[in-house]
């Protein structure tokens, strides 16, 4: 799939018609996923690129100031996923104030028009131009192109969305999460040195630094899954104070891979979050602390992670 960053100021190339979806796609999830569908399949009938349109940076940190704001995918792993759902050309506009600035005509004439877009799917909720003054019935009135207007996506009497998925994360609820994704969680980070408790009584962690700002999963033991040099490994996965038997201001994000010998400082990795074993404990000794390990690892092991993405 091809990466192109587009600025508004730059002379734009002579891209090949497409049939684009567009917005942010935090999280690539199943409603995000409909319009993936819906832009492939009128790819395939128009005989068009099939295509996505989304932003960087995000537009809050442009339009609010904020510095840190909490996602669900990186921009490369939303690239990553829209190639895995079917996009071949990813044009990703930098969002700036100037763009945020563009009135809705001037936006279609500066952004969709010369990205040659023929045909352009869209939620019912997406709007642009300055404070959003174009909505998505709007652009069914362009002549240069044909608008799909896509409704919400319902599961249990609620629309998906990034939101509703940050809020299940936040509370642990992984399991729903993942369903409402229609694929795993995979947080990514560096494996950097700690404190090397665990490696002592025998369950050896690697302590991550996330390489990205993400939704950090309420305080606990997870259940997950890490792929390295084309081994899938178990993973019991901790959020927590980084302590067992003390409480530490900073959450730490914590791994130990079930059955993996090796050196991993230095490394990134990428840990799927599919599965809450339990809350966080404060323990008594070492002896319960291993106690509680061997028994949370060996529940880990039992669990069939085949179904959990089916809603």
């Amino acid at each position: 799939m091809e990466v192109i960053k587009i600025h508004l100021d730059d002379e734009m190339q002579d891209f090949p018609a497409c049939s684009a979806c567009i917005g942010y796609f935090d999280g690539v999830h199943r409603g995000h996923q409909e319009l993936i569908r819906k832009t492939v399949e009128a790819s395939v009938s128009k005989s068009l690129i099939p295509a996505c349109i989304t932003f960087d940076p995000d537009p809050w940190i442009v339009l609010k100031g904020i510095t840190d704001v909490p996602h669900l995918t990186s921009v490369l792993q939303r690239a990553e996923w829209m190639k895995h759902y079917g996009i071949q050309r990813l044009y990703l506009v930098e969002f700036t104030k100037k763009l945020a600035d563009l009135s809705p005509e001037d936006f279609i004439q500066k952004i969709l028009v010369p990205l040659h877009v023929k045909h352009l799917v869209c939620g019912f909720d997406y709007t642009f131009g300055k404070f959003g003054a174009g909505k998505a019935e709007d652009l069914c009135n362009v002549s240069v192109f044909d608008t799909e207007i896509v409704d919400a996506v319902i599961h249990e009497e609620e629309k998906i969305s990034s939101t509703r998925i940050e809020k299940l994360i936040r509370e642990g609820e992984l399991e729903t999460a993942n369903r409402l994704l229609g694929h795993p969680y995979v947080m990514e980070g560096k494996v950097i040195h700690g404190r090397e408790k665990g490696r002592t009584i025998g369950f050896p962690t690697a302590n991550l630094s996330p390489c990205d700002s993400y939704v950090i999963p309420k305080t606990a033991v997870y259940a997950g899954e890490c792929e390295i040099e084309g081994n899938v490994y178990r993973a019991m996965i901790n959020f927590g104070h980084n302590s067992a038997f003390n409480r530490y201001k900073n959450i730490s994000f914590e791994v130990h891979l079930i059955g993996y010998e090796g050196n991993l400082y230095g490394k990134s990795i990428r840990v799927s979050v599919l599965k809450k074993v339990r809350d966080e404990m404060i323990f008594n000794g070492l002896d319960e602390l291993k106690r509680q390990l061997t028994e949370d690892r060996e529940t880990i092991l039992t669990y069939d992670f085949g179904n959990i993405f089916n809603l």
